[in-house]
């Protein structure tokens, strides 16, 4: 897995309604503090799924196929100054294309989990057949999807 912090690409599915990065983390953003979530307790990462055949020396960007049925369970760490035990984490995820009769820019929240190495989600599989940034927000009430 590769994690970057902020969102640095816009998903090809989503380029004609975000034109830069930025535009696509300030609507999750916008969305979440709907929710309640102040803005300085907003943390948006960059995951993409990476995967090595055998005999290959580098990582590449995993295919759709290689990600469970069951999808690809997270756990990221808590960022500084940020305990389990004293906030609780929202994520935020937005379809990159249209999957599975959900359309391209749809913002779902995902089951959000504490543990001791950090907070844990799971994004569903058909979601992770296109690269789209989860936003992570952390937020003394927890809010279930």
């Amino acid at each position: 897995m590769d994690l970057e912090t902020r969102i640095s690409k816009v998903p090809d599915g989503l380029i004609s309604d975000y034109e830069t990065p930025g535009a696509l983390e300030g609507r999750l953003v916008e969305e979440v503090v709907k929710r309640g979530v102040a803005p300085g307790y907003i943390t948006s990462y960059d995951l993409t799924l990476l995967s090595r055949g055998e005999g290959d020396s580098g990582w590449q960007r995993a295919e759709a196929s290689a990600v469970p049925s069951a999808g690809l369970t997270v756990t990221m760490p808590y960022p500084e100054g940020i305990t389990g035990d004293k906030y609780n984490g929202v994520v935020a995820y937005i379809y990159p294309e249209t999957i599975n009769g959900v359309e391209a820019g749809t913002v779902v929240y995902l089951r959000a989990t504490k543990t001791d190495d950090g907070i844990r989600f799971t994004i569903p599989a058909p979601a992770m057949a296109g690269e789209s940034p989860p936003v992570i927000r952390h937020r003394s009430v927890f809010i279930r999807p």
